[in-house]
């Protein structure tokens, strides 16, 4: 399996399911792939995150896979909106390849690595996006 079938396979897309003005629902398959024991921490993370300004909740839904983002659409427009979970797709997608380009026995210790930092970044104030992506040692296109 190649590189690049390897990130599209785990579901590392998105698409706009409904919108109205200060709120996307987004789906993304690969929100059904977290495994039920991690849910509550990530949803734990994501309340508590620090969002770029006019961003004002995210919640996921595992089950559906999809991702409810709540705006104010007076600061910040939608294609801004959308321009940011690009940014954090394609910062992910470069973290899978990353992973993926390490020797098979070296990847389950280098995502707790990144798990931890990441966590800490977050606990820290990171603002979700290019900034918590930095952390991760990934430079966004």
């Amino acid at each position: 399996m190649n590189v690049r079938h390897a990130v599209l396979s785990v579901g590392l897309q998105y698409r706009v399911e409904h919108r109205l003005p200060g709120r996307l629902r987004v789906v993304v398959p690969a929100l059904t792939r977290v495994p039920e024991r991690r849910r509550r921490d990530v949803a734990r993370h994501l309340s508590h995150a620090r969002w770029p300004s006019g961003i004002t909740q995210v919640t996921p839904g595992f089950v559906t896979g999809s991702v409810l983002i709540r705006y104010r659409h007076e600061v910040v427009s939608e294609p801004d909106v959308l321009g940011w979970i690009d940014e954090i797709v394609c910062g992910v997608r470069k973290t899978v390849v990353q992973l993926l380009s390490l020797p098979e026995q070296r990847r389950p210790e280098a995502a707790r690595w990144l798990g931890e930092r990441l966590t800490r970044a977050l606990r820290n104030g990171a603002v979700v996006g290019a900034e918590l992506i930095g952390v991760a040692g990934v430079r966004s296109a």
